[in-house]
C-alpha cells in the first residue's frame, strides 16, 4: 500500500503539479481532535494558485480518490497523510503551510460555546508548536473571543477552564512557558494556568502561578506602557488588571484552603488596586 501511495504521489507530481502540491500540504492537518477539514480549510492551502483554478485542483484530488469527502468536509487516509507530511517537511512550504492552517483554525471560530469550538480554535496551537513559534502558541491560548453571555474578553484558556478541559491546557502552557519572552503573554499564561490548577484542586500550585503572574506584570509595567495602551484600545485585559486579578485569585485559593487571614489580605489588596485603577 505504501509503495502504491508513493507511486500515486510521483505520478501526480508529473501530471498535475498543483494538485500534487495541495495533497502534500493537506498532510499538515492533524485529523485528530478535529478529524474533518471544511472546504475553507482546503482553500487556504491554495494561496499560490489562481482563484479560477482552485475548484479544479480540489476536484482532481477527489476524482483520484486521494481525498475523501463527508458532508462538504474532507480527510485523507493515514497512509496518504504519512507520505504527504514527509514530502511537506522536505519542501519550502513547511512553515508557511503550518501558519496558513493555524490562521484558518483561529479565524474559523468566533465564539466558544462547545467543546468542539474550543478544540477547533486550539488546533492552531499545534501548528505553531510544529514550527517552534512559541509566541504564537501563547497568543492562541490567550486569544479573546465573545462568549454566549456577551463577555468580550474570555481567553481560550479560560474557555477550556469553563468547559472542564483542564489538563490539555495545563500541558500546553507548561510546554511553552519557558520559551515565551513577551512579558504580557507570559503573565497572562500564568494567570490562566493558575485558574486551571485551582479548578483541578492543586491550590498551592495555583497560588504560585498567580504570584508569578503578578511579578511578571509588575516587571512588564516598568518598560511596557505602550502595550498597555494598545491593550486598552483593543478591549483586552491590561497589565494593571492582571495584577488585580492575581490578588483576587490568590484570595479565592486561600479561601478554599481555609487560610482566612491570607484570603482577607489578598481581597483587600485587590480592592485597593482596583480602586486606584478606577480613580
Amino acid at each position: 500500500l505504501e509503495n502504491l501511495i508513493k507511486g500515486q504521489f510521483k505520478k501526480l507530481q508529473q501530471d498535475e503539479p498543483l494538485t500534487y502540491k495541495l495533497l502534500y500540504r493537506l498532510g499538515c492537518y492533524r485529523y485528530q481532535d478535529i478529524p474533518l477539514v471544511p472546504k475553507e480549510g482546503i482553500l487556504c492551502l491554495l494561496w499560490d494558485v489562481p482563484e479560477e483554478k482552485r475548484k479544479r485542483v480540489i476536484k482532481s484530488l477527489r476524482n483520484r480518490s486521494l481525498i475523501k469527502c463527508s458532508n462538504q468536509e474532507f480527510y485523507i487516509h493515514p497512509v496518504v497523510k504519512a507520505e504527504a507530511i514527509n514530502i511537506l517537511k522536505e519542501s519550502k512550504d513547511w512553515e508557511v503551510t503550518n501558519r496558513k492552517i493555524a490562521e484558518f483554525w483561529t479565524e474559523s471560530v468566533e465564539t466558544i460555546e462547545t467543546v468542539e469550538n474550543a478544540l477547533r480554535a486550539f488546533e492552531a496551537y499545534y501548528h505553531y508548536l510544529e514550527i517552534r513559534d512559541f509566541k504564537s502558541c501563547g497568543m492562541v491560548c490567550i486569544k479573546c473571543r465573545i462568549n454566549k453571555w456577551g463577555a468580550v474578553n474570555e481567553a481560550l484558556g479560560v474557555s477550556f477552564c469553563r468547559l472542564g478541559l483542564l489538563q490539555p491546557m495545563i500541558d500546553a502552557i507548561n510546554k511553552i512557558k519557558n520559551n515565551i519572552e513577551r512579558k504580557y503573554i507570559l503573565s497572562r499564561l500564568y494567570n490562566i494556568i493558575g485558574d486551571l490548577y485551582w479548578q483541578s484542586g492543586s491550590l498551592q500550585t495555583a497560588i504560585s502561578c498567580h504570584e508569578l503572574s503578578e511579578i511578571i506584570s509588575n516587571e512588564s509595567l516598568k518598560y511596557d506602557e505602550e502595550i498597555e495602551e494598545i491593550l486598552k484600545k483593543n478591549n483586552k485585559i491590561g497589565l494593571k488588571e492582571l495584577k488585580i486579578v492575581s490578588f483576587f485569585n490568590r484570595g479565592l485559593c486561600n479561601l478554599d484552603l481555609w487560610n482566612i487571614k491570607e484570603a482577607i489580605f489578598f481581597f483587600t489588596e485587590c480592592k485597593k488596586y482596583a480602586s486606584k485603577l478606577v480613580n
